[in-house]
């Protein structure tokens, strides 16, 4: 149908200053001169995927001016939102008619509008910051999602951070903000771009809720629904270069394909509330605003209504609000994790303390003494009390555990004093000690006094000891040898001492050392007799 054919149509079909007749292919909106203003106009409307449009005016004597508007003239006369501002320059008593294809569905056609140039020139400029705001939160959000998913590597973070960012450039095009640093990009551009990325985005909320959620408390059910819904939104990404392919207008498809991932997301975020997921809980606030709005904009876009175009923008600041929500709920996710860690780590370190220590004690254990690192030049001093069972089968164990309390706190006191570097009990009645000191001759010093101070202490404490419990010793130096060695050396000189009478230090081999002492008590027997009046147990 042709503009002279149309202006001389019957049958128009009127609504609100506007009429609409149909062809087979195509159809006509007419513009009543009634309803326009004279002089210069500006002619608005949505700037869907074209290869452009006709426009004709009919002045008031009848005559006809067609003009074409080609897809890059629309392009460039982008305004605010996924829309085209035209200047015109009308006269009083003219009519406007515009041609629009069928298979793009007539709502938008519809939706063209007539103002005022500085009105329109206002609307633009406020829209455009509007949508510089939108796009900040949108970026800071970008980029904060990135750090935080680089900090803690979870999928659900990664996630979080290409969605933001296929939401950023979902509104820098359906904005047509995009226009401003791409501005060769052509309508079908821009659409396929806005239309993919939405679908894209709304599709990786689906492997996001279920780490988000925690898979394991899903059943497969949902697990399933998850999935198979954000899958039907991935795939409506493509609806639109498929449309201009067959040459038929799938954006109904397009936005039915939500529809299910709508519902499941309700069902699941309301499952895992019930289960007592806190994540449920956030996530729902997050997205409260998001959802209503989407809601609305897909029903919309069923062709059921319209709305004036402004509306878009709630649905675009709904966007940023959620995508800047969950961020921070991600961050809040992190510090719980933070402390759930310091908390782990903590109680682990108190149980890792409580594994080396011995619980009678107090002292470290002997999984303490295996994983001490030693120093070269230090001493190794073994220490065993002298006949232990005979307090145990005459006194009893309660007796004997205080026995060993006493030596313990002597130990502890020589580590507080500087004397020993560390004190452990290795089992029963045997302990070691770690002498800091390079010169043997000091360590058989601190040892010797160590022993005894350790009968004294315990007379003092344990009254009622018919014999004298003391302790014997064996020294090793930490040289070159293992740490294994050294204990061997130590464990030797132990026994030597053990086997030449108890209640002594031993710190040579046990034939050296036997045959000093029998030297010492040939030469001078009676003197050696009076220096050990101890009664020893």
């Amino acid at each position: 149908m042709s503009l002279s054919e149309a202006a001389g149509a019957d049958g128009w079909v009127c609504d609100n200053g506007k009429a609409e007749v149909a062809a087979e292919s195509h159809g006509w909106l007419k513009y009543s001169g009634d309803d326009l203003r004279a002089g210069p106009t500006t002619m608005v409307g949505h700037s869907l995927p074209m290869d452009g449009f006709v426009l004709g005016i009919e002045a008031a004597d009848g005559s006809l001016d067609e003009r074409y508007f080609s897809e890059d003239q629309i392009a460039e006369a982008w305004t605010s939102g996924s829309r085209y501002a035209l200047d015109l320059d009308l006269k009083r008593g003219d009519t406007v008619y515009v041609r629009f294809d069928q298979s793009l569905g007539t709502m938008d056609a519809k939706e063209i509008g007539f103002q005022d140039p500085e009105f329109a020139e206002t609307l633009r400029t406020a829209s455009l910051i509007l949508l510089g705001i939108i796009l900040g939160i949108l970026g800071l959000t970008v980029a904060t999602s990135t750090l935080l998913a680089v900090a803690i590597r979870r999928p659900y973070a990664w996630l979080h951070a290409s969605y933001s960012t296929l939401l950023t450039i979902y509104v820098a095009c359906s904005g047509s903000v995009v226009f401003v640093a791409f501005p060769w990009l052509s309508l079908w551009d821009r659409a396929t771009v806005t239309y993919a990325s939405l679908a894209w985005a709304i599709a990786l909320l689906g492997p996001f809720a279920l780490d988000f959620f925690r898979r394991a408390e899903l059943g497969r059910g949902l697990r399933g629904a998850i999935m198979g819904s954000a899958g039907l939104a991935f795939l409506a990404g493509f609806l639109l270069p498929l449309s201009a392919l067959l040459d038929v207008n799938l954006r109904t498809l397009y936005n039915a394909a939500f529809l299910p991932g709508m519902v499941t997301t309700i069902i699941v975020t309301a499952v895992a509330w019930r289960r007592g997921n806190e994540n449920a809980k956030v996530f729902a606030l997050a997205w409260a605003m998001p959802f209503l709005f989407g809601a609305e904009r897909v029903i919309r876009n069923l062709d059921l209504y319209t709305l004036p175009p402004i509306t878009d923008f709630g649905f675009h600041i709904a966007l940023a609000i959620e995508a800047s929500m969950l961020t921070l709920i991600i961050g809040w996710q992190i510090e719980r994790m933070r402390k759930e860690r310091d908390s782990a780590l903590a109680e682990r370190a108190i149980l890792e303390a409580e594994s080396r220590l011995d619980p009678l004690t107090g002292l470290r254990n002997r999984r303490d003494y295996d994983r001490r690192v030693w120093n070269r030049g230090e001493v190794l001093g073994l220490i065993d009390l002298d006949h232990f069972k005979q307090v145990n089968d005459r006194y009893g164990h309660e007796t004997g555990d205080a026995v060993l309390k006493v030596v313990a706190s002597v130990l502890k006191q020589g580590v507080t004093d500087g004397k020993l570097s560390g004190a452990w009990r290795l089992g029963g009645e045997e302990f070691a000690v770690i002498i800091p000191t390079d010169g043997r001759a000091m360590a058989e010093v601190e040892i010797n006094a160590l022993r005894n101070r350790i009968p004294i202490a315990i007379d003092n404490s344990i009254p009622g000891l018919e014999n004298t419990v003391t302790a014997s010793a064996g020294l090793a130096e930490v040289g070159s040898n293992s740490n294994l060695a050294t204990f061997r050396q130590a464990d030797r000189m132990l026994y030597a001492a053990k086997k030449l009478g108890r209640d002594r230090l031993c710190f040579k081999t046990p034939e050296a050392a036997f045959s000093e002492r029998k030297a010492t008590e040939t030469a001078n027997e009676p003197d050696d007799q009076l220096s050990r009046s101890r009664n020893v147990a």
